[in-house]
């Protein structure tokens, strides 16, 4: 299947959304894009675009060598709806304590990243997750805390990292249906 990249530049794409008064933007998928990002979310964190992004569920940014995630909390504040968040192939190496805020998030894919030591605290407090993907970065440890609040959790994918040990609370995961940890 062949699928035609949307060729218009961002503040475009955000014009036509809001002329289109039948059509609501609920999924917005700015892949490959490091022209427009420039190493941050802030194209995007206008206020202007608002209105825009005011029914989105599905945000994808994958690989638009973004670094820099401030500004995040505009997503907690302009998008009630938010549930999936793709952030993979990005060069980050931590999060801001604002993704915590984007309590609607139900799965953020965050593969292939640079995000090293413990999995970020900001993420336990997305306490209705229901997707964590962060395969192959260098997370190191997974402590009790965290885990205990990922209630709805279905899917943790943690492979190519350098965990060596789970915490006992991850038998508490009722929900959990894949596990990846080699």
């Amino acid at each position: 299947m062949f699928i035609k990249k949307d060729l218009r530049k961002i503040p475009r794409i955000f014009a036509d959304a809001s002329k289109a008064d039948d059509e609501e933007l609920t999924e917005l998928r700015l892949a490959r894009r490091p022209a427009e990002f420039n190493g941050s979310i802030s194209a995007l964190c206008q206020p202007q675009f608002a209105s825009s992004l005011r029914k989105l569920t599905s945000l994808s940014l994958y690989e638009c060598q973004i670094s820099n995630l401030e500004g995040m909390e505009f997503f907690a504040q302009s998008c009630p709806n938010l549930e999936k968040m793709n952030l993979g192939m990005n060069p980050l190496s931590s999060l801001p304590d604002s993704i915590g805020l984007i309590q609607s998030l139900k799965g953020i894919w965050l593969d292939d990243c640079q995000i090293e030591g413990e999995i970020p605290a900001c993420l336990s407090r997305l306490e209705n997750l229901q997707v964590l993907r962060m395969s192959n970065n260098r997370i190191s440890e997974l402590n009790d805390d965290t885990v205990k609040r990922w209630k709805d959790l279905e899917v943790l994918c943690l492979d190519g990292n350098l965990i060596t040990s789970v915490p006992q609370e991850i038998a508490n995961l009722t929900k959990l249906e894949k596990l990846l940890l080699r």
